[in-house]
C-alpha cells in the first residue's frame, strides 16, 4: 500500500488544567480539610491532656494516701518500741532491785544469825526509836533480851520485855501515843512495796 492511500488525522488537543473555579474550591477543601485535622488533632491532645491529668491527680491521691497510711504505721512502730524499750528497762530495774532486796536479805539473816550481833542490833534500833519518846517499852525476841540480860546490856531508863513473837533483831516499842513497828521483816516488806507496788 502506498503512502497516498493514508489520510492525516488531527486529534485534539485536550487542556487538563483544572479551571480557576475547580482549583478556588481544591484549595478550600484542602484548608477545609487541614482546619479540621487540626481541630481534631487539638481536641485529641486536649483530651490525653485531660486524661493525664485525672491520672495525675489520682496519682497524687493514691501516693499521699499511701505516704500517710506508711507514717501512720511507722508512727505506731516506734510508739511500740519505745513502750517496749522502757518496759525492759522496768524489768532489768526491777530485777536489779529484786537482786538487791535478796542479797540484803541474806546479808542481814547471816547477821542475825549470831545472839550478840542480833542484840546489838535491836538496841541500836531500840536506841534510836526511843531517842525523843518517854516513857517507852521496848520488845525485843526472847533470844535477843536473854543475850541482853547475859552481857548487862540493858538501855537505861528503858524497860526491855521479850516477847515471843518476834524474831532476832525484830523491836516493837510502847509509848502512850502507840507503837513503833521495827521488826525486820515488816521493813524489808515495806521497802518491796514502795519500790514493786502493794501486789509485792
Amino acid at each position: 500500500m502506498s503512502a497516498e492511500g493514508f489520510t492525516s488525522l488531527d486529534l485534539p488537543v485536550l487542556d487538563t488544567r483544572p479551571s480557576a473555579a475547580v482549583e478556588a474550591e481544591q484549595r478550600r477543601g484542602f484548608a477545609a480539610g487541614y482546619a479540621a485535622g487540626q481541630r481534631q488533632a487539638h481536641q485529641e491532645a486536649s483530651a490525653a491532656r485531660e486524661v493525664a491529668g485525672r491520672e495525675h491527680e489520682a496519682l497524687l491521691v493514691d501516693t499521699r494516701a499511701r505516704a500517710h497510711v506508711a507514717l501512720g504505721v511507722l508512727g505506731d512502730a516506734h510508739q511500740q518500741m519505745l513502750e517496749r524499750t522502757a518496759s525492759l528497762a522496768r524489768q532489768d530495774e526491777d530485777q536489779v532491785f529484786a537482786l538487791a532486796i535478796e542479797l540484803a536479805e541474806t546479808l542481814l539473816s547471816a547477821e542475825l544469825s549470831d545472839p550478840v550481833r542480833s542484840a546489838q542490833y535491836a538496841l541500836s534500833r531500840a536506841a534510836a526509836a526511843c531517842d525523843d519518846l518517854a516513857e517507852v517499852t521496848v520488845m525485843v525476841s526472847t533470844r535477843d533480851f536473854e543475850t541482853m540480860q547475859a552481857r548487862g546490856a540493858e538501855p537505861e531508863g528503858v524497860t526491855v520485855h521479850a516477847a515471843a513473837d518476834l524474831a532476832p533483831g525484830d523491836v516493837v516499842v510502847s509509848h502512850p501515843d502507840g507503837l513503833v513497828n521495827l521488826r525486820v521483816a515488816d521493813a524489808i516488806a515495806r521497802v518491796r512495796a514502795d519500790l514493786f507496788g502493794a501486789d509485792e
